[in-house]
């Protein structure tokens, strides 16, 4: 009996032995698991709770439950009440630590959420005390000192999330810039710029600052497409679900007419922004963003004869367009159509394109005149001739606007003809013609519809409508190419009448040095002229 007692006892305690180390294991593999969580979480670009605010045990005690309330309220980022009681939740945190680094992460979560309801100058002073705490001082100063040294990575690691949130503010600032084109807000742009690639800087692993340094890029006054081509690869590289960076690299595909590639990098920022973009602090998703990612996606589809999923993405792009207008001005066709027209004359005459003509001399000579007088722009819209003022209308290419529904209704028609859904496809390509008559190719896909459904009499007049406009197209190509030809020639004859003389240069100067020279074209042979006319045709050639 003892003996049986003393076995019970030895098995009791072998089990209690085996659930020990049971417990001590899943412990071990919770650490384990928190360690790679810490490890996917420490940038702004790989994280579930992208603003890092609920992962490291970084605080005391007392300070960490306060910091923890607020990081609770900052999950609903559209409450504009929490989000200001996260602000006293961080706040009073600060009245309880004198901790460097504690408080130096506290006014980074400050600035973080101060950013986010709109606060911008509050966002950044609380962000230059982050820093000045972080660094012990240094401040901004600090950055010359990593650029210089060999390795990046011995400075403190939260440098990287204070520098993601300084570009980003940076950039938001010329954003809201009235005027991008001044050089008050190119500077803007240029510190954003500088800033961005810094951050590469401090993390090369992490696709952010590729992703930012590109943005920049484009929204400069001459972007340099060949550059964003390669920092979208190279943000790829880094991460393959960070939602930025996979919103750039479908845009740079698309342009370089890769659909194919694009449609799969689409198709995982659908399957990841929202998750991303809810938890995240630093990163916002404009309605106007979202709206070309579902027009690309259709695009991609359509391409590749997946016509039920494009006509759902088309369709979403059209109603997330029409319930994000803002400004009645983003709904005026004829005032874009007009500041448009005159963007592309500017771009024309900055470039010199004169091979490029789109009208005769004498049209462009009464457009000029009507800017110089009135400042108004001819809209040379063919179904609205007329006379737009442009000089007080604002245009902001970053909302929706008129131009991404138009854009939709006229691919979701495409789509619906290839669906053989001919009625709907009439409806949107009438919608196209009624508000922007001057795109010619949606008469040729209504008549193609009308065909379909045997009303051939329709289909003469919009064909007729399309042809006439082809054929009109082709006589002024021809006559402003014979126009081009004729200058041409003038100027090789112009030209041709000088070869031969290259001898007399020698000649010109040598009098034109002369010491006793008085200025007398009849001392000279009268040779004067012919010189000026000779020197300015061999500058001109």
């Amino acid at each position: 009996i003892i003996n049986q007692n003393i076995n019970k006892n030895e098995l009791i305690i072998n089990n209690n032995k085996h659930i020990f180390n049971n417990n001590k294991n899943n412990n071990i593999t919770d650490n384990s698991n928190n360690t790679i969580t810490f490890n996917n979480n420490k940038y702004y670009s790989t994280t579930k709770n992208n603003n890092n605010i609920n992962i490291l045990n970084e605080f005391s005690f007392k300070v960490e439950k306060e910091v923890r309330k607020g990081d609770a309220l900052t999950e609903d980022t559209k409450n504009l009440k929490n989000m200001n009681l996260a602000v006293k939740c961080y706040e009073d945190a600060l009245a309880l630590t004198r901790d460097r680094i504690e408080r130096a992460s506290i006014h980074h979560r400050i600035a973080l959420v101060k950013y986010r309801i709109g606060l911008i100058t509050d966002a950044k002073n609380s962000l230059d005390l982050s820093l000045k705490l972080f660094t012990n001082g240094a401040g901004d100063s600090i950055r010359g000192e990593i650029e210089n040294s060999e390795d990046a990575s011995a400075y403190p690691k939260e440098l990287y999330k204070v520098y993601c949130l300084k570009s980003i503010i940076q950039e938001k600032e010329f954003d809201l810039k009235n005027d991008p084109e001044s050089l008050i807000s190119q500077k803007i742009l240029e510190n954003a710029l500088d800033l961005w690639k810094f951050v590469i800087v401090l993390n090369p692993n992490a696709p952010d600052g590729y992703t930012g340094v590109s943005r920049c890029i484009l929204k400069q006054l001459q972007p340099d497409l060949l550059a964003c081509f390669n920092l979208s690869n190279k943000a790829l590289m880094c991460s393959k679900t960070h939602p930025p960076s996979l919103l750039l690299a479908s845009e740079m595909l698309i342009i370089q007419n890769k659909e194919a590639i694009a449609s799969v990098i689409l198709s995982l920022f659908f399957k990841h922004y929202k998750e991303f973009y809810q938890n995240s602090l630093l990163y916002t998703l404009r309605p106007k963003e979202l709206v070309d990612a579902h027009f690309r996606y259709g695009l991609t589809l359509l391409k590749d004869g997946k016509f039920s999923k494009a006509l759902e993405e088309f369709t979403h792009s059209v109603e997330i367009s029409k319930s994000n207008i803002g400004h009645p001005n983003q709904m005026n066709i004829l005032m874009i159509n007009a500041l448009l027209e005159k963007e592309r004359m500017q771009f024309e005459n900055n470039y010199n394109y004169n091979n490029l003509k789109m009208f005769s001399e004498q049209e462009k000579q009464q457009q000029q005149n009507l800017i110089e007088q009135h400042g108004l722009v001819a809209d040379y819209n063919p179904k609205s001739m007329g006379i737009v003022p442009t000089e007080d209308f604002k245009f902001n290419y970053n909302d929706c606007s008129i131009l991404d529904i138009i854009s939709g209704h006229y691919f979701r028609g495409k789509t619906n003809f290839q669906l053989k859904r001919y009625t709907e496809a009439i409806l949107d390509f009438d919608y196209v013609i009624e508000k922007q008559p001057s795109q010619i190719k949606a008469f040729k896909e209504r008549a193609e519809c009308y065909k379909a459904l045997g009303d051939f009499v329709t289909y003469q007049k919009d064909i007729k409508v399309y042809n006439s406009h082809q054929e009109l197209i082709k006589k002024r190509k021809e006559a402003h190419f014979e126009d081009y030809l004729d200058e041409s020639k003038q100027k090789k004859d112009y030209l041709q009448s000088f070869e031969g003389r290259e001898e007399e240069e020698d000649d010109y100067s040598e009098d034109y040095e002369d010491d006793n020279y008085d200025g007398n074209e009849e001392d000279n042979g009268g040779n004067h002229e012919d010189y000026e006319e000779f020197e300015d045709s061999r500058y001109k050639k």
